[in-house]
C-alpha cells in the first residue's frame, strides 16, 4: 500500500537517527579497541562499510526529496495551487462563458489536488493537460506550452499530450519546426486520431512540402483504412495537386464510407471527369 510522504518521511528520519547512533557508537568502539584486533585489519573494514552505507542513506535522502516523494503533503498541495494559478481576466467572452471556464478551473484543480493527495503521481497526466487547456482559453501560450510539456514528459507514450502540444505550435505559436516534431509523436503514440495526420499534411502544405504532405496522407490511410475523415482529406488533396485519377479512386471510396453523401462525392466525381 502506498504510504503518504509524511509518513515515509518520518520512518527515513527515525531510521536514519537510530542508523546514526548505532554508526557512531561503533566506529568509537572500533577507535577504542582499534590495537587489539590485529591491527585493524576487520574493525577498519566495518568503520569504512558503516560510512559508506551512511553516505549512500544521505544520497537517497536528498535524491527523493528532490523528486518530490518526501515533500510533505501539505507543501505539494500548496505548489499545486500556485501552478494552477491562471488569469482569466484578459478572455474576450460574455459572463456566462466566464462562469463556465472558471467552473473549469476549480473542476480541474480540484482533481489534480486529489491525484496529488491519493499520491497517484503516474496519473498526473490529465490535470497537466486540463492545466494547459485552461491557459490556453487564457491566452497564455507559453504557460499552456509549460503544462502540456510537462504532461509528456509524465507520460512520454501519451498521444493526446503531444497532439495539443503540436497543435499549439502551429496554430497559436508560429513553431512549425516544433509543431511538425510534435505530430509525429503524436501520430507514433495514438496512430488512430486522424486529425493530427490532416492538420501535419496541411502544415506541409502551408511549408510549400507537397511531397511530405502525401507521405502523412499515405500514413494515414495505411494506419486507418476506410476511415472516412482520411479518405475525404485524401480525395480533396489530390484534386487540389493531381493526379487526377487518385482524387477519384478515393471521392468512390469517401461514397462506399459515408452513403448518406453519395450525391455529393459522385458530383466531385462527375466534375473531374469532365475537366
Amino acid at each position: 500500500m502506498l504510504q503518504p510522504p509524511s509518513r515515509i518521511c518520518g520512518r527515513g528520519v527515525a531510521f536514519f537517527r537510530d542508523f546514526s547512533y548505532n554508526g557512531i557508537m561503533s566506529l568509537e568502539y572500533n577507535s577504542q579497541n582499534l590495537e587489539g584486533h590485529n591491527k585493524g585489519g576487520v574493525s577498519k573494514g566495518k568503520i569504512f562499510l558503516g560510512v559508506f552505507l551512511a553516505l549512500v542513506f544521505i544520497f537517497l535522502i536528498y535524491f527523493f526529496l528532490n523528486q518530490g516523494v518526501l515533500v510533505p503533503q501539505d507543501q505539494r498541495i500548496a505548489e499545486i495551487e500556485k501552478e494552477f494559478k491562471v488569469d482569466f481576466s484578459g478572455i474576450d467572452v460574455d459572463e456566462a462563458d466566464r462562469e463556465e471556464v472558471l467552473a473549469r478551473y476549480e473542476r480541474s484543480l480540484q482533481e489534480y489536488k486529489e491525484l496529488a493527495e491519493s499520491e497517484l503521481d503516474t496519473d498526473q497526466l490529465k490535470g497537466w493537460m486540463g492545466l494547459g487547456g485552461l491557459r490556453k482559453i487564457a491566452y497564455d501560450y507559453e504557460g499552456a506550452e509549460k503544462a502540456l510539456i510537462k504532461a509528456g514528459e509524465i507520460y512520454p507514450g501519451s498521444g493526446l499530450a503531444f497532439c495539443n502540444l503540436a497543435n499549439l505550435y502551429n496554430f497559436m505559436l508560429n513553431k512549425p519546426e516544433l509543431a511538425v516534431e510534435k505530430y509525429k509523436i503524436c501520430i507514433k503514440n495514438y496512430s488512430i486520431h486522424t486529425q493530427a495526420y490532416n492538420d501535419l499534411a496541411d502544415l506541409y502544405i502551408k511549408l510549400d512540402n507537397y511531397e511530405k504532405a502525401k507521405e502523412v496522407i499515405e500514413l494515414g490511410l495505411s494506419n486507418n483504412p476506410g476511415e472516412p475523415n482520411m479518405l475525404i482529406y485524401a480525395a480533396y488533396f489530390y484534386k487540389d495537386n493531381g493526379p487526377k485519377d487518385k482524387a477519384i479512386e478515393y471521392f468512390y471510396k469517401a461514397k462506399e464510407a459515408l452513403p448518406e453523401r453519395a450525391e455529393y462525392y459522385q458530383k466531385e466525381i462527375d466534375e473531374l471527369n469532365n475537366l
